[in-house]
């Protein structure tokens, strides 16, 4: 029951939010939205089926240190 309320509310705000965003051209932030988007889904079905997984913050501080290596800015220090 958990995993389909997951995933009619992840396919509720999809149908809210891609459209605009597809219609009005925003390729950049559907490919943002898109990851960030799929990460939340894996997350949110990780916890709903009670597998074991990373820290989100822990994951967040580790993808964020990953974009800031590649743009070329300093990684703040913790």
């Amino acid at each position: 029951m958990a995993v389909a309320a997951v995933l009619v509310g992840f396919a509720l705000m999809a149908l809210i939010q891609v459209p605009p965003m597809w219609r009005k051209r925003w390729w950049r932030d559907l490919g943002v939205y898109g990851f960030i988007f799929l990460w939340a889904l894996f997350t949110a079905l990780s916890y709903a089926l009670n597998w074991p997984i990373f820290s989100p913050v822990k994951t967040l501080i580790l993808v964020m240190n990953g974009i800031y290596h590649f743009l070329g800015y300093q990684v703040p220090p913790r």
